[in-house]
């Protein structure tokens, strides 16, 4: 048997074991989805005493998405995402590109420092959520610390008034979500060292090129 031959079963045998998984996953992540615009129309409750799968008796089309599309509280709830799209995203960019590039060479620390920036990614949003809403009441820290700077009593309601509540809720998204952006540019950053250390190398080679500083660190 040839090598491209052997090499095509490994590859049918691989796929072969892992797609009962890939099955599994595939269900986990369609099911809730599909099941969710089955009920969307409908006019289906728990409280109905029927179950979902059941819940064709309550046919009643797309009238919630109508009915949805009237709301102002939707387009409300529309344009602060956008607004929190728009101010979060570029910030969490610009912190993980900062980082990125800090973290492509070496230094003292740098696995610690690592594992401690990675931590806001890995608690649960709504413990997150719960972090920062003790963090912002009129009675919280961040008041406490202002008044420290500011050298007078500040109490500030930020979860009273809808635009400095927007405010808080950017500041905790940016907080748990700049580490991702970090690992993706990092990721990109070490893709471009690689590659650049293999222009090099194509083009001094030889046992005596000496190694590229793109590759050193």
């Amino acid at each position: 048997m040839s090598d491209v031959s052997a090499k095509t079963e490994e590859q049918k045998l691989g796929f072969r074991l892992t797609l009962p998984a890939q099955l599994l996953v595939l269900f986990i992540s369609l099911f809730p989805i599909l099941m969710q615009i089955y009920i969307s129309l409908t006019d289906w409750t728990p409280l109905e005493g029927i179950p979902w799968y059941r819940a064709y008796e309550l046919w009643i089309g797309l009238i919630n998405y109508t009915d949805l599309a009237s709301d102002h509280r939707f387009w409300a709830a529309m344009w602060r995402t956008l607004v929190v799209m728009v101010v979060c995203v570029p910030v969490q960019f610009l912190i993980g590109l900062g980082l990125a590039v800090l973290f492509v060479d070496e230094f003292p620390g740098k696995r610690w420092f690592y594992s401690t920036l990675l931590i806001p990614m890995m608690v649960v949003p709504a413990v997150a959520g719960y972090m920062f809403f003790l963090l912002f009441q009129s009675g919280g820290p961040v008041n406490d610390i202002l008044s420290f700077f500011t050298t007078s009593p500040v109490q500030i309601a930020w979860l009273s008034d809808p635009n400095l509540a927007l405010f808080a809720v950017m500041v905790a998204d940016i907080w748990q979500w700049s580490p991702l952006m970090f690992l993706i540019l990092l990721a990109w950053c070490r893709c471009r060292r690689i590659s650049r250390w293999r222009r090099s190398c194509w083009a001094r080679p030889g046992p005596d090129a000496s190694l590229p500083s793109c590759c050193r660190g």
